[in-house]
């Protein structure tokens, strides 16, 4: 029998973790599965706390409730998990990464980890994310570069063949490989942890789970979507972000620290430099464009903003500081 632990981290969502809770301790009941909690509170400041406590408060055999002392952002509160992980004696099998604003669909986890399983160089699965009406969310992926940065904001870029560097057109049936797939439900082998025990803390928000899932793929192991797996997802209630809004609400300041620390480290300062003014040619043309059809330009990523924190910042800015040293 496979065990999991399934990482929660909490901002300012405690409402939406107890129906996640039911769900996973129905999980719990079935066969072939052995699963344990843990959930990390990102110093809601909100209540949250104490609304977990008492949720918590009956399931303290296999949920664990962890207090940060301050917000350290998604990779940052991870981490506190995975600590939390690595100091047992005993170690699952798997990891399961899970955002506190998600339900799971019959099945899902015992999917997610029967592929995490069926083949040994695999070593993360995701599951399909969809929206609450059952339509599908971009839950499978190609890792961002200097030309998808162009490519995935230009107009008409996707009618010329390039390929976007965020989605991947899904596919059915079985899974598939991919090369990172959605932060908001992922599987991680255990084994596959050994060569990238934590996250980026120095990424605040944005961007952690691709640097993550990169690093993965770099130690040699396989990502796979899973299109059977079903997620349901409500999208942007720690950011305030939705799918389908973003161009609605300004991005915060870490996003652009993120996407530069991403290019950076990844890449090197020039090639990020390069990927920036592709990104600024992209976006500007779309906005070029959509001015000319009458079009609301407002929110979303700010170019002169971008230009500062991610052309000039990748040539000469330090690295983000530690989150969580």
């Amino acid at each position: 029998m496979r065990s999991v632990t399934v990482i929660i981290v909490n901002y300012r969502a405690a409402a939406y973790i107890l129906p996640t809770l039911e769900r996973l301790e129905t999980v719990r009941q079935a066969d072939g599965l052995t699963l344990d909690v843990v959930i990390v509170d990102n110093a809601s400041g909100d209540g949250s706390v104490a609304m977990l406590k008492e949720a918590v408060a009956d399931k303290e055999s296999w949920v664990s409730l962890i207090e940060a002392e301050r917000n350290t952002g998604f990779a940052g509160g991870n981490n506190e998990g995975l600590r939390a992980v690595y100091a047992r004696e005993e170690q699952p099998d798997a990891v399961f990464f899970l955002n506190p604003d998600t339900l799971l669909a019959e099945n899902c986890a015992q999917k997610l980890t029967e592929a995490l399983f069926a083949e040994d160089k695999v070593g993360i699965v995701g599951a399909r994310i969809e929206n609450e009406d059952g339509s599908e969310r971009a839950s499978a992926f190609v890792f961002p570069s200097l030309m998808g940065e162009l490519t995935t904001n230009a107009p008409f870029a996707s009618k010329l063949g390039f390929q976007s560097s965020y989605r991947r057109a899904s596919q059915d049936g079985e899974p598939y490989q991919v090369a990172w797939v959605s932060g908001a439900a992922f599987l991680v082998k255990r084994s596959a942890l050994e060569d990238v025990p934590f996250m980026d803390d120095r990424f605040f928000l944005y961007f952690e789970e691709i640097d993550f899932q990169r690093a993965i793929t770099k130690a040699g192991w396989k990502t796979l979507h899973h299109p059977g797996a079903r997620c349901m997802h409500h999208a942007g209630v720690s950011t305030g972000i939705k799918a389908g809004r973003a161009a609605a609400k300004t991005l915060p300041a870490y996003w652009y620290e993120s996407w530069r620390h991403y290019f950076v480290s990844n890449h090197g300062r020039l090639y990020a430099a390069f990927a920036a003014v592709g990104h600024l040619m992209g976006v500007g043309a779309m906005r070029l464009v959509d001015g000319l059809r009458g079009r609301p330009q407002s929110g979303g990523i700010a170019l002169g903003t971008f230009a500062k924190e991610c052309f000039v910042g990748s040539l000469m800015k330090p690295a983000p500081q530690r989150n969580n040293p």
